[in-house]
């Protein structure tokens, strides 16, 4: 199995169009065939099923992408990162973290990276949730580690580093305390405090919906400009939030209690950064984290 097969089988599973897949690699339809025919006989079976109209992957093939892409992905990053290490990475990189997310895949980031690369100066910042991502903009940092979902067409995102369960912030004293954890069905009915009115709207309809999943509606008005504002407003009985793990560790409150939330999926955090920045220090501690993605299993 050569790496040119494999990635010619990773672009025609993408694109089911033998002309688009050798465009997208600059090379012809014919290399592209060829390609694909060797991994095949080096699989013992097909991997798409073709037609005069139409490529489709088989069940080998839909098994083989998911079993071949997360080492692919594995090497390539790696590489990214010894190419960096060979050259070296010098200067300065400053990278932001929003507050909760800074736990031990990101500690261990900064701290692989610092050892890989001694000669560039690695500071960290934290940014407040009104901003997400002034700083990245005004060049304060050069990374930012947010969650997800990001839609900035100015910002490029990497693969998620860490995960966090859901959590409900309940006062103290609230029905729902009596439960281990909570089902966010029973959240209807309450007001949900959605964080101050400056996060992107994109992240906002994302992390608090405006319904449960059988539809039952979720109220919500907005909440304080820092994790400790809106806690206040929880334990004062103004209503209820919703946030993750990663808060839950960093931030306590005396008036607040946390509950593990059933029903929503997990918080993910990832690397963002400039689109138009072009400094091997980004392109280094990304590469790394991406590497370490793959190693736990979140890509």
């Amino acid at each position: 199995m050569e790496l040119a097969e494999l990635e010619a089988f990773f672009a025609l599973s993408e694109e089911l169009h033998f002309g688009h897949a050798a465009e997208r690699l600059h090379l012809s339809q014919s290399r592209i065939s060829q390609l694909i025919r060797a991994l095949e006989r080096d699989l013992g079976a097909p991997l798409f099923a073709r037609t005069s109209r139409r490529v489709e992957l088989t069940p080998l093939g839909r098994q083989a992408l998911t079993i071949l892409r997360p080492p692919y992905e594995a090497l390539h990053a790696g590489y990214a990162e010894a190419r960096a290490v060979a050259q070296g990475v010098v200067g300065r990189l400053s990278v932001g973290f929003l507050g909760g997310v800074n736990g031990p895949a990101f500690a261990g980031l900064i701290a692989a990276f610092a050892e890989r690369h001694p000669s560039c100066e690695l500071s960290t910042l934290e940014v407040p949730i009104t901003d997400f991502y002034g700083a990245l903009r005004r060049g304060e940092t050069d990374l930012t580690l947010t969650l997800l979902p990001v839609d900035e067409p100015d910002l490029k995102v990497g693969d998620p580093i860490t995960s966090f369960g859901r959590v409900v912030v309940l006062p103290t004293g609230h029905p729902l305390t009596a439960a281990l954890t909570v089902d966010i069905e029973a959240l209807a009915g309450n007001v949900l405090l959605s964080g101050p009115p400056e996060l992107p709207e994109v992240f906002r309809r994302s992390y608090f919906p405006a319904a449960t999943p059988k539809g039952r509606p979720l109220a919500s008005r907005d909440g304080g400009r820092t994790y400790q504002e809106t806690f206040n407003l929880v334990a004062t009985g103004q209503g209820l939030t919703i946030t993750h793990a990663g808060i839950a560790e960093h931030y306590r409150h005396p008036g607040v209690e946390f509950r593990p939330l059933r029903g929503l999926p997990p918080a993910y955090a990832a690397l963002a950064w400039r689109a138009s920045a072009d400094k091997p220090q980004i392109t280094s501690f990304a590469a790394l984290a991406r590497a370490r993605a793959v190693g736990v299993g979140l890509t």
